[in-house]
């Protein structure tokens, strides 16, 4: 019967699977720290994106509603200098 060899080293000795073990357990928690800094970035760049969207809708609302009052504005002007010279050209007939 073959069973699994036991490698059995003096007390207080690492050999070099613990050291490995320990090795891969350190580089986990720094990848861990890691994610979580960019965890944390990438909360932050969505926070920022949703601030910096809610702006530019803002801006965006306030030009239309500018150039809505502007083109109201330009056009009534025309319409009354027609009409001022409808007047202006008119010819009165008298009898």
């Amino acid at each position: 019967r073959v069973g699994p060899i036991l490698r059995t080293l003096p007390d207080n000795e690492q050999g070099p699977d613990d050291k490995r073990a320990e090795d891969l357990l350190e580089d986990a928690a720094d990848m861990l720290d890691d994610w979580d800094i960019l965890e944390d970035h990438f909360d932050f760049m969505r926070a920022r994106e949703g601030r910096h969207e809610k702006l530019t809708n803002a801006i965006l609302s306030r030009i239309n509603r500018w150039s809505i009052a502007e083109m109201l504005m330009v056009t009534s002007i025309a319409a009354g200098q027609v009409m001022y010279w409808k007047k202006f050209f008119e010819t009165r007939r008298y009898l």
